[in-house]
């Protein structure tokens, strides 16, 4: 009896041997796959607005404007689906909070305000373009009509310029046929190759 009690314990041992090894397979869960920045990489317009969106490069830089005054770019590190990025605008600390949905993306901003205390809570109701995304225009000269009703000038005929002089920086001056140019205000601005079809202008002044 003792031999055959024996027997049978050898035989089974390999069946209890697999049954725990299965079931410690199906125990396992399976990490969710962690998101980067590279996984947003694009530009993104909100449906209600156009003129408002969210750009993010392949390197980290994110680009973004809701209205005036309420935008910003920097480098952005993302964790927990929250975008963190140094406003070179405000120099606040801004977020972007992502919520993947059907059509795209919805993004709930703490945006540092440059003239008012607290913060702005912008939402962009996102969907994803064909855009190119642009960091700058510096170097580019944008020059748009003629008149003769410019307040810097007597006579003669001016025509307004944007004049970008850095990657956030460009400067608004007005050029006369007979007097020459007046430098006039510093604005940052956000650039966007808008539809790319032309070039789209978020700024606002510098000093402001």
């Amino acid at each position: 009896m003792k031999k055959i009690l024996s027997v049978l314990a050898i035989i089974l041992a390999p069946y209890f041997i697999v049954a725990c090894s299965s079931d410690s397979k199906e125990d396992t869960i399976p990490e969710e796959p962690q998101m980067t920045l590279a996984d947003y990489q694009g530009v993104w317009e909100d449906i209600h607005n156009d003129t408002a969106f969210i750009s993010i490069s392949a390197n980290g830089e994110v680009l973004y404007y809701k209205q005036n005054g309420v935008m910003g770019r920097g480098i952005g590190i993302l964790a927990d689906n929250t975008i963190s990025i140094t406003n070179e605008y405000t120099g606040s600390r801004d977020e972007l909070k992502i919520e993947p949905t059907i059509n795209g993306l919805r993004v709930y901003g703490k945006v540092g305000s440059k003239t008012n205390k607290g913060n702005y809570t912008p939402v962009w109701e996102l969907r994803k373009t064909d855009e190119t995304f642009v960091n700058s225009f510096a170097g580019e000269v944008w020059s748009w009509g003629w008149t003769n009703m410019c307040p810097y000038f007597k006579d003669g005929l001016t025509q307004n310029r944007y004049m970008f002089t850095s990657n956030n920086v460009c400067t608004l001056s007005y050029h006369n046929n007979k007097h020459g140019d007046y430098i006039g205000e510093s604005y940052f601005y956000i650039p966007r190759k808008y539809k790319n079809r032309g070039c789209n202008l978020n700024c606002v002044k510098a000093c402001s």
